[in-house]
């Protein structure tokens, strides 16, 4: 693939500087345009090293406005960021809506050692799969992706490491690594051709820069960036996107046809000697999870008055807090907001060996945000395949993922509300927007069912629970999270 670029193409220093400048302050106009439309922009550059990648991007960055982008040299993770799945760091750099962010090198140096020093046979295949979903996420919301990567000969590397010895200040930026990648230039030359060609696509195309001169490179680049902002930004001012509830069907999903918790109702002695076994199993086990490095995901979903409260009460408080948190989920505030609705979750992923607990989650998208006309009928449509393949990826990353969906019937719903309202003490867990909830009741049925139908995978199925009774209900979780967390410790 290489062999059809030109390492010759060269500009001319009196031709950069009658271009350069016009250039910049087409980019600068063009950055001031993507804030006032909410555009998020993100460069990354990549290639072989001494290409000069931050010799470019340094000539990016003065003709932009320092108050509209952030910047990113990608360097081996942190002890925290190794804690986490490996976009976890590069999700938490993505930028707001109408801001920018340049990422020297990026997710594919992960994906380039992985090709050359395989250890999981299956590693660059995940990373691969994990990096174009990551990409088309981003793009599908609006984000434009614009991939640099700078070649140079086996020579021309060569020739820049001997310069760079002979300046003992510039020596630093030798640390081997260089050395070692020219002596293997021509195992490195498949790999960045196989990556290229696989994470090549529509919404995230590579440009492959000529970087042998350092005009060219600066002009390519920058060409580059300008013309891709001005494509967005053409589609962006000619796109509308209707904002209306997603339609909806009837509701049909079997798993919530649920027998009668009447059936399986327990005592009071019964109950306490229930959560106490249970309870008594998850705290032996959340030190195992700590010891295996497995981290465990917790997600409550529920009507309104379900007993989400209760049931995560009655797990966390068996729980050290030191390696558990809660995270309860609410509209998403205004930073939040201006990011990929995911982003927030994403930054909330507990650490290797830790435990997240979630009240309320990322299916707020397809719950009420659809039913409130918050997201499109694209968006929702999106955002199914994009939770089942985020619950894939923190799977695939080695994580316990247990999904309730906490079920009561109407009647039930009703008398909870009414005993909130004349309790004094349970006063303020009714609000107006449950009233206004309840309202539409036959219309959250119905988004409940499809959601349910459309995310109960292999790799994180739902547990629905019944929670009329609600001793039966605490117990059934607690059981649930235990019997998870043993069966994958064996």
């Amino acid at each position: 693939m290489f062999e059809q670029y030109d390492l010759t193409k060269q500009v001319s220093d009196e031709d950069y500087k009658a271009i350069f400048p016009d250039l910049a302050a087409h980019l600068s106009r063009l950055q001031r345009e993507a804030r006032d439309l909410d555009l998020p922009v993100i460069i990354t550059a990549d290639g072989w090293n001494l290409s000069g990648i931050s010799t470019m991007l340094h000539q990016f960055v003065l003709a932009l406005d320092p108050r509209l982008y952030s910047y990113h040299a990608a360097s081996t993770p942190t002890r925290e960021e190794a804690d986490r799945p490996f976009l976890w760091r590069f999700w938490l750099r993505t930028p707001t809506t109408g801001r920018m962010a340049i990422f020297d090198r990026s997710w594919y140096s992960r994906l380039t050692a992985e090709r050359i020093h395989p250890g999981d046979g299956g590693a660059p295949e995940r990373s691969l799969r994990e990096i174009t979903r990551f990409e088309r996420h981003l793009t599908d919301a609006g984000a434009v992706i614009i991939k640099l990567f700078l070649h140079i000969s086996r020579d021309e590397q060569a020739e820049r490491i001997e310069r760079i010895k002979q300046e003992p200040a510039a020596a630093v930026l030798i640390d081997g690594h260089e050395t070692v990648r020219l002596e293997h230039y021509e195992l490195y030359l498949p790999v960045f051709e196989g990556m290229i060609a696989a994470t090549d696509t529509p919404n995230a195309p590579w440009t492959v820069v000529e970087a042998h001169d350092r005009n060219f490179t600066v002009i390519k680049g920058m060409s580059t960036v300008v013309h891709a902002l001005e494509r967005a930004i053409e589609e962006r001012r000619s796109t509308v996107v209707p904002r209306y509830p997603a339609p909806l069907q009837p509701p049909s999903n079997k798993l919530l046809d649920l027998p009668d918790p009447s059936k399986h109702a327990l005592s009071k002695k019964e109950y306490h000697e229930a959560i106490n076994q249970y309870g008594e199993q998850i705290t032996a086990l959340q030190y195992s999870l700590y010891r295996e490095r497995l981290p465990l995901i917790v997600v409550y979903e529920g009507w309104d008055a379900a007993g989400k409260g209760g049931a995560i009460m009655r797990l966390t408080r068996r729980l050290n807090p030191r390696i558990c948190q809660v995270e309860p989920i609410g509209p998403p505030n205004e930073a939040e907001s201006r990011h990929h609705y995911l982003w927030r979750f994403w930054r909330d992923l507990p650490k290797k060996g830790h435990i997240a607990v979630f009240d309320r989650s990322w299916y707020g998208r397809v719950l009420v945000e659809r039913v409130e006309g918050l997201s499109s009928p694209s968006e929702v449509e999106r955002a199914y395949n994009e939770i089942n393949e985020f619950e894939e990826a923190l799977t695939d990353w080695g994580a316990l993922l247990v999904k309730f969906w906490l079920h009561i019937d109407r009647n039930e719903q009703l008398h909870r509300f009414i005993d909130r309202e004349e309790d004094p003490e349970k006063q303020w867990k009714i609000t107006p927007d449950d009233w206004r909830n309840r309202s539409r009741w036959d219309i959250y049925a119905a988004s409940v069912a499809e959601m349910l139908e459309r995310t109960d995978t292999k790799t994180a199925p739902w547990t629905v629970i019944s929670t009329n009774d609600k001793r039966y209900a605490r117990v059934k979780c607690l059981r649930t999270v235990a019997e998870t967390v043993e069966q994958a410790l064996k």
